[in-house]
């Protein structure tokens, strides 16, 4: 199916909007955030495709030692916020290694025999309620451009 936007009654091109994320959660040993990014049409705007990723990531060293230092504590609580908002970029990957040619010499997969793929990436502070800063983590997560759900 082509990219037909149900506004502009156009098939068209697409962009990607900024993805739109929420504050990340601490879950025992664990930080998760969703993180929703949406392919829109390059005429008008509209929203023709999304993809809805939950990025999740271990706590760090630190966030961990502090974590069992503090067990059960009420004013030692681990927190999540973002670093600044995640980001989006679109990559091309071969769908098989390249191999050499007779002459050993490996030339570039041709753009037609790549998969195009997205992915969403970011950091995340961790701090704990008494105050103290717990470092960072990065999360990020990666899917192919077909994989997208369609909105129309």
């Amino acid at each position: 199916m082509g990219n037909r936007c149900p506004d502009c009654n156009k098939f068209v091109s697409l962009d990607v909007a900024e993805p739109e994320a929420e504050q990340p959660e601490v879950n025992g040993d664990d930080v998760s955030v969703d993180v929703r990014v949406v392919q829109i049409c390059a005429e008008c705007n509209g929203e023709i495709k999304e993809w809805n990723a939950t990025l999740e990531e271990v706590l760090n060293d630190e966030a961990t030692i502090h974590k069992e230092e503090n067990p059960d504590d009420d004013k030692h609580v681990i927190e999540a916020e973002w670093q600044q908002d995640p980001e989006v970029e679109d990559f091309y990957r071969p769908r098989e290694e390249p191999k050499p040619n007779k002459k050993g010499v490996i030339k570039p997969v041709p753009l037609r025999f790549q998969t195009h793929y997205y992915k969403v990436s970011g950091a995340i502070d961790l701090s704990c309620s008494c105050g103290k800063s717990l470092g960072s983590i990065q999360v990020e997560s990666e899917i192919e451009s077909s994989s997208f759900d369609d909105l129309t």
